[in-house]
């Protein structure tokens, strides 16, 4: 059963959509699961015989909520964004260093929800726009993707505008359905990337709940909102051993770091340690103690550093972690990235970089990433179309690729070098 679910490619069934013939629409697509709303529940049995598994009724939760100890085979989080650059205006976004552009993204949601039940299929929906009139069905693509692209699932939901065009026949429409289905059907041919696990040189750790809840989700977001690589991980998961690729460790808690974790800072790990948490570790010499906020010591090859008080500015401590970590140690980096989020995944031999554009619309200036990590070749792979090779040029710092210009979703796959 979980391998079913796992496998599940959902769509949200419209309310409007009464006439079984509709199922038509969805033959020979990737689609194979169909969340039926209460009224329509009368179109299971045709469903079904057409091959469609229509599950009861999904438990959305608040991820918040959610038992994630028990969260079962699946997860379903109700309380997502609808991926987009915020237009709600308002004087609470317009202030600070996060108001412009307000990105409503959810990758640091799922890279959370992965840490907290990395035995789950994760699955993410939200509240829909506010004007469902504005949304392009490249909206659709994007919000996808942007679950896939973390190794998660959203149900295919379509504004009713687009959905009564669609069962009316309307052209546009039909082809638009078409292009979607095309994208759809192009990530179920490479679902075996889903297996790819995160790769950044930064840890964020926490239990992630209660009243350590605020700081570290937080920190994820604003650092998945800063282009700052990271892994979440649950607290009590952190061994030497999860730790082998990692330079740095930030561990949110004021809960004690255990004393396991020493040997990893000794061997050059960089612990970056709330307020006490550490007090039971013993100091080495100095290092820094001139920073504002933290107490830098040596600790063998490493670095132990503590806070000064207890962590309360999520913002500045995500630049404040990947900064005492040290900018070099970014195994990943993106130039003129814009409105673009990203996500770096690793498969054995093979390296992917996700990269999303939340503008639906193709960058105005050129963009580049760039590998730190020795690889020899590079595929850009868009939806729906043949991969092509990238240029590689060397660069200080790594190696380096331009792209193209893409509107939606895109993947760079480096090859390791052998």
């Amino acid at each position: 059963m979980a391998d079913a679910v796992a496998n599940w490619v959902p769509f949200e069934w419209p309310e409007t959509w009464s006439d079984p013939a509709l199922l038509g629409l969805l033959e020979h697509t990737s689609i194979n699961c169909l969340l039926l709303p209460a009224s329509r529940l009368h179109l299971r049995t045709a469903a079904e015989s057409a091959g469609f598994v229509c599950p009861d009724a999904v438990r959305w939760q608040s991820w918040s909520e959610l038992d994630w100890p028990n969260a079962g085979e699946l997860a379903a989080i109700g309380d997502g964004f609808w991926p987009e650059i915020s237009r709600k205006g308002g004087d609470s976004e317009d202030a600070g260093p996060t108001g412009a552009a307000w990105l409503d993204a959810n990758g640091w949601l799922i890279e959370m929800a992965r840490a907290r039940a990395p035995q789950a299929t994760i699955w993410l929906r939200s509240d829909p726009p506010e004007d469902p009139r504005t949304m392009l069905w490249t909206h659709y693509q994007l919000a996808v993707a942007e679950a896939w692209a973390y190794s998660a699932r959203r149900p295919l939901w379509l504004a009713p505008p687009h959905a009564e065009a669609l069962a009316a026949g309307d052209s546009a429409a039909r082809h638009s359905w078409g292009a979607l289905m095309q994208a759809l059907t192009w990530m179920r041919e490479r679902d075996p990337w889903r297996a790819a696990l995160p790769f950044a040189r930064l840890a964020i750790a926490s239990d992630f709940t209660g009243p350590n809840q605020y700081i570290s989700t937080e920190t994820l977001l604003l650092a998945a909102r800063l282009g700052i690589a990271f892994v979440a991980m649950e607290r009590a998961s952190v061994t030497p051993e999860r730790l082998r690729e990692q330079r740095a460790l930030l561990w949110c808690d004021p809960y004690p770091v255990p004393a396991a974790l020493r040997p990893w800072v000794e061997q050059g790990g960089v612990l970056i340690a709330n307020a006490g948490a550490a007090k039971q570790w013993p100091r080495g010499k100095i290092a820094d103690d001139i920073h504002p906020r933290f107490r830098i010591y040596s600790a063998g090859r490493g670095r132990l550093i503590e806070s000064r008080v207890e962590f309360d500015d999520p913002w500045v401590l995500a630049k404040d972690a990947h900064l005492l970590m040290s900018r070099r140690h970014d195994a990943v980096r993106l130039f003129n990235a814009g409105s673009l989020q990203w996500r770096h995944a690793r498969l054995p031999g093979r390296h992917l970089v996700h990269l999303l554009n939340y503008t639906l619309r193709p960058p105005a200036h050129p963009v580049s990433v760039q590998m730190a990590l020795p690889v020899r070749s590079a595929l850009l792979h868009l939806p729906a179309e043949a991969p092509r090779p990238l240029e590689l040029r060397r660069e200080l710092g790594g190696v380096e690729a331009s792209l193209p210009p893409f509107a939606v979703y895109a993947v760079v796959e480096f090859e390791e070098e052998s």
